[in-house]
């Protein structure tokens, strides 16, 4: 599936995690694979001590992380960010495509 920035979309999240008869059908029709997350950051509770206390306790190597674009999160994002790339170099992890982690 093309999207308006020049990439080919190839994953899906189902909002909120809620996967519905009708997603397995979009899925197959957009030919995209569902991905859910591993750690979830709490980042829209916007409380940057509990994504913080979320991603050193349970930030492990092939992790999908998930953040959300939100009024909730955005005064932490940044900060949110920031931490899981402190912590992924302090644990010697690198960032990379999903198809990596999905095993």
């Amino acid at each position: 599936m093309q999207n308006d920035f020049g990439y080919q979309v190839k994953y899906f999240r189902p909002p909120h995690g809620r996967f519905q008869l009708v997603t397995n059908r979009l899925l197959k029709k957009n030919n995209l694979k569902n991905v859910m997350w591993s750690l979830l950051t709490y980042d829209y509770k916007n409380n940057f001590e509990l994504v913080k206390f979320a991603v050193t306790n349970f930030l492990k190597k092939d992790s999908i992380v998930v953040l959300h674009d939100s009024n909730k999160s955005k005064q932490i994002i940044k900060d949110a960010i920031s931490v899981i790339i402190e912590e992924a170099d302090k644990k010697n992890f690198t960032f990379g495509e999903p198809s990596e982690c999905l095993k």
